[in-house]
């Protein structure tokens, strides 16, 4: 779905910004995606520059820019750049440009309202909150309008003028805004400075490979949590690259390729076991984390939902094996009854392959989106893991680092964004060790790269379990609402 907004009103929005050709990218569509404020923070947060787009049935059209990222925090965000726009008004064209005056006010970051554009005494243009339903042939929203409190309404005398006294409208959109590709394709060889990069990351270098390598060497969980590890689950497809990423992160600190976890091309899972991998330095020093490999998934073979939930919250045992005739339940003798924090996952990394996502079986998408469901119901922290690049763009096949710079690995992080719900700075693009025999210093900083923003996460849970539980000298193993869980669990299998 390319979205209802039209080439000339694209046009039009890059003569507002003032920057040049723009690229516009769908996010979110509440016809597509239904009209939840949880859904738009889902596909919008930390996106970067966005254009909201509003639709009425009287062929009204307009909205609001900003260049700052929305978010969920609860609070104002200043951007100098934004401003509220009119490109059609009862079907004509008549493009208005209504520039912030209030720098400090310029939208509002909520996660229980959808875009809003103001703030403090007013909220200039307020979409919606919560979750609106269709009604006929429009969304009612919730929202309101402010006139004049924080942009300048120049041109107009009231939001009459602008939404036809309503907001009933057909269509909200909310797409991303960034620098638009030259006419040269990058793979056949543009020069990296003709377009910016949509990963922003420092020069690649082995300045850069040494910082990151010992930046992770030093990070550990808090000392309050009495942890020696964070625990990162790996899961995907079969061959989506979950054992060769773990092969090639040991690589990266060992300095030679390696091979710890067992990897193939097979039809069904070379993983068998739920297998956990501690990473050593050149010293032999061991690293504050772990990834845990696990069966790949097949549409009816594989891991399924039960044993997945069993898995992220610490009941499944190291080196358990998985039988897929019968999953592990609470008779298993293997099975862990009261996991402590250390066994529980801290970071779930689902795996696919960048080449093949137009291909998965729909049997795994579901499967997979279910996975993303139960990780987020325990607040367990997930990222996403693209695998292939190589073979997605021969451009970065050159030099993996072109990953961040080409347009073709940004749009199949767009299109895995789009079909699993993960926000984009949580798409992580690398390429594993394979084909090569000697070390590639690009292949290690992108994978160091995605390793410390999963690591990030990994923290980001523990911050959570910090300020949730309130800690003390005691260590966390289980709460009562985890037996309650078991019990019921329990009463239902013997039912």
């Amino acid at each position: 779905m390319d979205g209802k907004l039209s080439q000339s009103d694209k046009e039009q929005l890059e003569d507002f910004v003032g920057l040049g050709p723009r690229r516009f990218t769908l996010l979110y569509s509440i016809t597509r995606d239904g009209c939840s404020s949880a859904t738009f923070h889902q596909r919008c947060d930390y996106q970067g520059p966005t254009v909201t787009v509003l639709y009425n049935q009287q062929g009204s059209v307009y909205g609001g820019y900003t260049s700052a990222s929305w978010s969920s925090i609860g609070t104002t965000t200043r951007d100098d750049k934004a401003f509220l726009f009119q490109l059609q008004f009862s079907g004509s064209s008549r493009p208005n440009k209504f520039s912030i005056t209030n720098t400090a006010y310029s939208i509002y970051c909520h996660a229980s309202n959808g875009p809003v554009f103001g703030g403090n005494a007013g909220y200039d243009l307020n979409c919606f909150s919560g979750t609106i339903n269709k009604s006929g042939a429009y969304y009612q929203l919730n929202g309101g309008n402010s006139f004049g409190t924080n942009y300048s309404m120049s041109g107009v005398s009231s939001w009459n003028g602008i939404h036809n006294g309503n907001l009933q409208v057909t269509e909200l959109e909310v797409y991303s805004v960034c620098v638009q590709p030259s006419t040269t394709s990058a793979s056949t060889g543009t020069d990296d400075k003709e377009c910016e990069a949509w990963g922003r990351h420092p020069e690649f270098g082995d300045e850069l490979r040494q910082e990151l390598l010992q930046e992770i060497a030093s990070m550990q969980p808090y000392s309050e949590l009495k942890l020696q590890e964070y625990r990162v689950l790996l899961i995907g497809p079969v061959g989506a690259g979950k054992s060769s990423f773990v092969n090639t992160v040991c690589s990266a600190f060992r300095g030679r390729i390696v091979q710890r976890a067992t990897c193939g091309d097979q039809q069904h899972s070379f993983t068998k076991s739920y297998q956990a991998y501690n990473v050593k330095t050149q010293k032999n020093a061991p690293l504050h984390f772990r990834l845990c490999d696990t069966r790949g998934l097949e549409p009816d073979l594989g891991i399924n939902m039960k044993e997945f939930d069993y898995l992220v919250n610490g009941h499944v045992p190291e080196k358990y094996e998985f039988n897929a005739e019968s999953s592990i339940s609470l008779e298993d003798k293997m099975f862990v009854v009261k996991p402590s924090l250390a066994e529980k996952v801290h970071c779930v990394v689902f795996v696919l392959d960048a080449s093949t996502l137009d291909k998965l079986d729909p049997g795994v998408i579901i499967k997979m989106k279910e996975f993303v469901k139960i990780t987020a119901r325990g607040n367990t922290k997930q990222a996403l893991l693209l695998t292939k690049i190589d073979i997605a763009d021969n451009y970065v096949k050159e030099s993996p680092q072109h990953a961040l710079s080409s347009f073709a690995i940004q749009d199949v992080v767009v299109k895995a964004s789009n079909m699993f719900g993960f926000p984009r700075y949580s798409i992580l693009p690398v390429k594993n060790y394979e084909e090569e025999a000697e070390m590639r210093e690009d292949v290690d900083i992108l994978a160091l790269l995605a390793l410390r923003k999963i690591l990030h996460f990994a923290e980001d849970y523990m911050d959570g379990i910090l300020n949730d539980r309130g800690f003390g000298a005691e260590s966390f193993l289980y709460s009562e609402s985890d037996d309650l869980a078991l019990e019921t669990e329990a009463a239902s299998e013997s039912a």
